[in-house]
């Protein structure tokens, strides 16, 4: 069954080019342990070729690459062509060749997490809302009085609408104060 799998599906042709992640995308249908098969793809490619197991160091240092550790598409690339010179006259057929090296490099965009403009809306919309409580209070204060509410309760509308304006001054210096020292921390 699985030879007739490899066959009808013409896997050769990427076993061939040395290209694990394509043969790993046609057979399980995505990059499920594409990590685990390339580990031990260097592993055994190593000991075919002489070196122990975990000599990528050494194999790397003797074939002039990179010498990191890493069994990436370079290594890969060159341990495939040296286990086809293995096999007198392989490397010589035109569908034997090594897989293209592509290296995935990672783009990192420099972004503040908190851009200038926070700051700026922050502020704004504190001191709206500082001004909305404000007027708000006032204006219940005066309906309260106006719509011949006792003294005591105009006192405590007004009273709340006073406390509650003031801990959202205190309060705005903390919440501009934390996004500071957020960008801070996150530019460094």
């Amino acid at each position: 069954m699985p030879l007739w799998y490899w066959e009808s599906r013409n896997l050769n042709k990427w076993a061939n080019e040395g290209d694990i992640e394509t043969l790993t995308k046609k057979i399980n249908g995505g990059k499920n342990g594409l990590a685990d098969r390339i580990n031990r793809y260097g592993r055994v490619a190593l000991v075919l070729l002489g070196y122990r197991a975990d000599g990528v160091r050494q194999f790397q240092a003797d074939h002039r690459l990179e010498v990191d550790g890493d069994v990436g598409p370079k290594t890969r690339a060159a341990l495939h062509q040296a286990l086809v010179a293995l096999v007198p006259g392989e490397a010589e057929k035109p569908e034997v060749k090594a897989a293209p090296v592509t290296e995935e490099k990672t783009v990192v965009e420099q972004k503040p997490v908190v851009p200038d403009d926070v700051d700026t809306q922050v502020k704004n919309k504190t001191n709206q809302s500082g001004w909305l409580i404000g007027i708000g209070g006032s204006l219940t204060t005066a309906l309260t009085g106006l719509f011949g509410q006792d003294w005591q309760t105009v006192v405590a509308v007004g009273g709340v609408s006073i406390v509650a304006l003031v801990l959202l001054l205190l309060l705005r210096h903390q919440i501009i104060a934390a996004v500071k020292d957020i960008r801070g921390a996150v530019e460094g």
